[in-house]
């Protein structure tokens, strides 16, 4: 059997990977990521047209899904981190977090805490394989 195989090499044993709206971890990681990454990255360094490319990645979108051969992953320890809420930026939004008028210029009105709980790796690498013939 003829297969393309792309291997890939986490640096961190860490994945925080999430799914649809109920948050659920994605482990492993779908092949539409992995896709996603290798548009990207063409897209990046691009050394070929972007006709010469769009072959290749027709080609890979034609291929039936592949076998995905990872590592185990169990639920890491949740903690909290920081960072800036762009899509709820509205008045009526920093209102309703408890800002008065007066504060909503604060950089603190902008941030907002979210708990996040990475999938804790056994291994870094994960395969996607496909058949081709």
């Amino acid at each position: 059997m003829e297969a393309l195989r792309i291997s890939v090499t986490f640096f961190e044993p860490y994945y925080h990977g999430r799914r649809g709206q109920n948050r659920k971890t994605e482990w492993p990681p779908s092949p539409w990521r992995l896709y996603c990454a290798l548009l990207a990255g063409s897209k990046t360094a691009a050394r070929q047209s972007w006709n010469e490319q769009a072959i290749v990645f027709r080609w890979l979108e034609s291929l039936p899904p592949p076998v995905i051969i990872a590592p185990e992953a169990k639920d890491g320890a949740p903690y909290l981190i920081y960072g800036l809420l762009n899509d709820a930026d509205t008045a009526a939004d920093k209102e309703a977090r408890g800002f008065t008028p007066a504060e909503q210029d604060l950089p603190e009105a902008r941030r907002v805490g979210r708990i996040v709980r990475p999938s804790i790796m056994e291994g870094l690498t994960v395969h996607y394989l496909w058949r081709v013939s």
